[in-house]
């Protein structure tokens, strides 16, 4: 008798935590969810709506006329400058780590403490006290009047984390497997395509992940450089979309472009984020 109380006080109490567990689940998506759904919702209201003072919590029927309304030709000037700034930092980041990696595999374990100092030096330094830097360096060498993609990206060619990263990567290969390929008198390019590669693959795939949607999202850089300029990125662009004048700002369209700047990164997370989780549970 008391082992089948037993039983059934396990199986209640197991019923139970199911059902909270569950609950606290359910609870995190919506919290999470909850922004973006609300963030649709104002992006679905038209401007009479958005105008006045009452509140909606349900989605209307003016999203794809916002979203037609707001992509004009500073939109295609801002997606074009971020996915230009988005290829570019993504090539100088993957071929100057990689560079940098191979160079500290070969350097003596003196010249990589050096290397390291240096480097936690640099990360520790905060991004925008380097700006006036940078500005200046820019207007100097007349970069910034004959081409804006690049000094787009000039504050975020380098990154401490993603380095170090691809160069544990790169030392853990296999000593057999570059004694093999010293036997077999590789040249570099085959070298590195069939031995380091294949270890490359998951930190090259992170790099770009990570800047593309750091390039992406940009803002403080962009605003400091092109405040006299009639270029834009897609982070420009959102934040004074639906401020047609000093005496109406249209929040519906403002939250129709924000809606437009979010869904291309999200939806790259999304495709790819399964892919990741299993190459980094793979590391494990």
């Amino acid at each position: 008798m008391n082992s089948l109380s037993s039983k059934h006080f396990y199986l209640i109490y197991k019923l139970i935590f199911e059902i909270l567990k569950y609950a606290l689940i359910s609870f995190v998506i919506i919290l999470i969810l909850f922004p973006i759904y609300f963030l649709i919702v104002q992006a679905s209201l038209n401007n009479s709506e958005a105008l006045s003072n009452n509140v909606f919590l349900a989605p209307k029927d003016s999203l794809w006329t916002n979203i037609k309304e707001v992509m004009d030709q500073l939109f295609l000037n801002g997606f074009k400058n971020s996915m230009l700034s988005v290829l570019l930092i993504n090539f100088l980041r993957i071929s100057l780590y990689s560079l940098a990696s191979f160079g500290l595999v070969k350097v003596s374990k003196f010249s990589k403490k050096v290397f390291y100092l240096l480097f936690i030096f640099v990360s520790l330094t905060p991004e925008i006290s380097l700006y006036m830097g940078y500005k200046i360096l820019l207007y100097k060498s007349n970069i910034l009047e004959s081409n804006v993609i690049f000094p787009l990206i000039i504050n975020q060619i380098f990154s401490f984390f993603l380095l170090m990263y691809l160069y544990k990567i790169l030392s853990s290969v296999p000593q057999n497997k570059i004694k093999l390929m010293t036997i077999d008198n590789l040249n570099m390019f085959q070298r590195f395509v069939y031995v380091y590669l294949k270890y490359l693959k998951m930190p090259y795939f992170l790099i770009i992940i990570f800047s593309s949607i750091q390039a992406w999202n940009d803002f403080l850089w962009p605003t400091y450089i092109l405040t006299s300029s009639s270029e834009q990125t897609i982070s420009i662009w959102f934040q004074f979309s639906g401020s047609r004048d000093a005496s109406a700002n249209f929040y519906n369209l403002k939250a129709a472009a924000s809606f437009i700047a979010l869904i291309i990164p999200l939806c790259t997370y999304l495709i790819f984020s399964p892919f990741v989780n299993k190459q980094i549970s793979k590391s494990f």
